[in-house]
This record gives structure tokens, sequence and C-alpha cells, in this order.
């Protein structure tokens, strides 16, 4: 009959199979851990990009640009009085800002708005948003009108630009731009392969905090 190991000799064999045995299972959980962990991160980061290209980063753009465009030549050629009506030279200027340069702005935008495959999580901005298809709305009907009605009944003629009713939302590309740089800095921090895996950001609570901001900007501003 054999005989049981000695308590010393046993101790000594299991303390040189147990590093063997738990190091590679150690560094296999480990490496579970990290990968699913990274996958999550390059998806929240997927889903960042993706808001950043297709949405706000578009939006932000061309909503600049075409209230850069407002202040340079809308505001001045926009006729405010009869005498400007008059004016053939300036009601050509306005009405080929409108149809030429607002309308096709307003296109994009639409486009890039429902095409990009993205949801407005902020309630400000789908609020802006609404007014600003509003707005496109208007213009178009403001155009479609104008041979008809002829130079003594221009409809855009008041307001901010246009009727008070149908305005161009004031904090609109403001708000774009606050959320597209908020978005912008989730990115870096998502992109960053230590920190990413534990930031989890939440779109939502962000917002209204951010947008107030940004409005209170663009009302200083004046817009």
């Amino acid at each position: 009959m054999s005989r049981t190991p000695a308590p010393s000799v046993w101790r000594r064999l299991t303390r040189g199979f147990t590093p063997a045995i738990l190091i590679p299972v150690v560094l296999a959980f480990l490496s579970f851990v990290y990968t699913a962990l990274d996958y999550s991160r390059k998806e929240r980061l997927g889903s960042v990009r993706a808001e950043v290209a297709n949405l706000y980063g578009p939006l932000a753009a061309l909503t600049d640009t075409s209230e850069q465009l407002w202040r340079a030549v809308g505001r001045n050629s926009r006729p405010k009085t009869e005498e400007d009506l008059n004016d053939d030279k300036k009601l050509t200027t306005w009405r080929n800002f409108l149809s030429k340069v607002v309308l096709p702005f307003s296109d994009k935008i639409q486009d890039t708005l429902l095409n990009g495959g993205q949801i407005i999580h902020c309630e400000e901005v789908a609020k802006e948003l609404h007014q600003f298809f509003s707005f496109a709305a208007f213009i178009k009907l403001a155009t479609v009108t104008w041979e008809s009605e002829g130079k003594d009944k221009d409809r855009t003629m008041i307001g901010n630009g246009i009727d008070h009713d149908h305005a161009y939302p004031r904090t609109l590309s403001t708000l774009l731009a606050a959320n597209r740089d908020e978005l912008k800095a989730r990115e870096r921090k998502l992109d960053n392969p230590i920190i990413g895996l534990f930031y989890f950001p939440n779109l939502d609570p962000p917002c209204s905090d951010l947008n107030s901001a940004a409005a209170k900007v663009a009302t200083q501003e004046g817009r």
C-alpha cells in the first residue's frame, strides 16, 4: 500500500503548480475583460463620432455660415420702408439673397438633418430646428409668390428679416456649436485607450445647462 506524501512534500508540490496554473488563468481573464471594455469603448466612440460627423458638425458649420452671410449681406439689403421697395436694385439684391443664398443653405441644412441618421437628444435644439423648418417653409412660400405680388407687397420685409412668426431661430448655430464642442470633448476622452474604458457619457443631462449658456451668449451678441 502506497503512503500519502508527507505534508511538507505536498505543500511544496502545490506551491510549485499553483502559480503555473493561476497566472495564465488570471491573464486570460484580464485579457477578456479588457477586450470587452475596449469593444464597448469603441462602440461609444463610433456613436459620438457619427453625431459629430453626420449631424452637429455639418449643421453647426452650415448655420454659422448662413448667419454670417445674413449679418454681412441680408441685414443691409432687407427692405424696411416703402422707399426701399421702390429701389429696384436693393429689392433685387434682397430677393436674390433669399432665393440664391438662403434657400440653398436651408435645403442643405434640412437634407443634413433628415439624412444624417442621427437622433437629436437635446430638447432645446429640437425646438430651434422646428422653428427653422417653419422659417425655411415660409421663405419658399414667399419666393414663389413674388411674381404675382409684385414689389409693392414683399412678404419677407418685416420681423427678423422674415415674418415675425416664422423668424429664423436666433440661437440655432450657437446651440449646435455648443453641442458639437461638447461631443468633441467626449470623443477625445473616448479615443484614449485607457480613460475611455471607464468613460460612459450620457447625452441627455448636459443639454439644458449647455444650451442655456449658449443661448445667453447668442442673446448678448444680439443675434
